[in-house]
């Protein structure tokens, strides 16, 4: 679910706020805490600005550039079979 900039701010007001550790505080209003943590970030950098919606940016190709390939850390590559 997106929350309009209005909504972000004024939920990390009620945490801020709250007399319960930040964690139950989002879990009461079910809000998960990597979420919190990046509008906290981004509003701590940049204001209140910082809380409205940005383009997405997964998933999409961008127009003119080569697919990169995804290399996962600690693993390789399937080998095909030579007779396959």
């Amino acid at each position: 679910m997106r929350y309009p900039a209005a909504e972000k701010l004024e939920i990390i007001r009620l945490v801020e706020q709250s007399h319960l550790p930040v964690r139950r505080a989002l879990a009461k209003i079910s809000i998960p805490p990597t979420t919190f943590y990046r509008w906290y970030d981004r509003f701590v950098e940049h204001g209140p600005e910082g809380l409205e919606d940005r383009p997405s940016v997964s998933g999409g190709a961008i127009v003119g550039q080569e697919p990169r390939q995804l290399r996962l850390r600690g693993h390789s590559r399937p080998q095909q079979d030579a007779g396959a």
